[in-house]
């Protein structure tokens, strides 16, 4: 082994790549395995511990000799035994979306601008139910993985209910397995405390009582990024709003041209969703020959029922405006707006559960 080479695996990994000419993404290729280079990126940084047929694969990548395989092997049983495994690749991912993000571009610039450019350590996708906070949060934090060496972490809370269910969640995703006899806030403070991570804090509305938590990582772990989606404010120190609102309506002046109706982002995640639901409508269908994809001329008179405000929608099956009417946390919209209605939105988040079991 060349001199000055470590006996840490994650800097030895990297030096001998670095010696080879490779970056993350090509050895990562010529390793195979079903390797990853974000899996690598984690490997290099201390955060996860390969299997041993990865080291293998990893070393003829390198075409290492017999005293460095030696090396990088008794780097990789030095380990302590509490690192986290490598886990399957599906695991180490972001969900993959269903659908194509539609019409948030501004909204995603913002946020990769707040985490990336700003330094924000605190960004809230605020906004109602079945708006795109998910959506639009799955997409901004897929393009800021560069960013964070040590992973972009993806953390469902919708299902919780209970906020002191939060630490041990957010341990499972991160990888924490052994907490010892300090309570787990503390270890998983330790954990995190020297790593830069993106943490994904899904629906954090439904465990509002867990904000002290965000406030005590952020405030120990001075690396560690938080994107959080709620319908309303954390309400903490240095956080960053940016208020996700329904998507835009077509001008009711400019109804009668088909293209201009066609190209709005409302119309588009509508035709979009109704694909998804089994096709076009059936006034879109006769209309095909005419306009491949043009709404059809009732559009106006449908719109009150098809592209009604989500702050406008019922809950639970109300009507809108009864009590228990879920309210208005947006300013008020332009002309009119639209976001997805409440069982696509369903169903999408269901599908996102079911992409991470994959």
């Amino acid at each position: 082994m060349d001199a000055g080479l470590t006996e840490d695996l994650g800097l030895l990994l990297r030096a001998l790549r670095g010696r080879a000419g490779l970056t993350q993404e090509e050895l990562a290729a010529r390793a195979g395995e079903g390797l990853s280079a974000r899996t690598l990126r984690r490997v290099e940084h201390g955060q996860t511990r390969p299997y041993r047929h990865t080291l293998e694969a990893l070393a003829a990548a390198l075409g290492l000799g017999a005293e460095d395989r030696r090396a990088l092997l008794a780097a990789w049983r030095a380990l302590p035994a509490t690192l986290r495994r490598q886990a399957p690749e599906g695991a180490e991912t972001l969900p993959l979306p269903p659908t194509p993000l539609i019409g948030r571009e501004r909204e995603e610039a913002t946020v990769a601008d707040l985490l990336r450019r700003d330094g924000a350590r605190l960004v809230t996708l605020t906004g109602p139910g079945g708006v795109g906070k998910t959506r639009l949060a799955l997409q901004a934090a897929a393009g800021l993985g560069d960013a964070f060496a040590d992973g972009v972490i993806f953390v469902e809370l919708a299902a919780l209910g209970d906020p002191r269910l939060v630490p041990a969640t957010i341990a499972r995703e991160v990888g924490l397995q052994e907490f010892g006899e300090r309570p787990l806030p503390e270890s998983l403070i330790a954990f995190l405390r020297e790593k830069r991570t993106l943490l994904v804090l899904d629906s954090f509305e439904h465990v509002a009582a867990a904000a002290p938590l965000v406030t005590d990582l952020l405030g120990a772990c001075r690396r560690l990024a938080v994107l959080a989606t709620s319908r309303a404010r954390l309400d903490l120190r240095e956080e960053r709003e940016v208020v996700i609102a329904p998507l835009a309506l077509p001008d009711p002046a400019n109804l009668s041209h088909p293209m201009s109706v066609a190209e709005s982002p409302a119309v588009a995640l509508f035709t979009q969703r109704a694909r998804r639901r089994g096709g076009l409508c059936a006034h879109r269908r006769q209309r095909a020959r005419g306009s491949r994809d043009l709404p059809a001329p009732g559009w106006a008179a449908a719109r009150p029922r098809v592209g009604r405000p989500v702050d406008q929608a019922p809950a639970a099956g109300g009507p809108a405006g009864a009590p228990g009417a879920t309210p208005a946390l947006v300013d008020e919209p332009g002309p009119g707006s639209a976001a997805a209605p409440a069982d696509v939105a369903q169903h999408d988040r269901l599908e996102l559960r079911s992409a991470r079991c994959r």
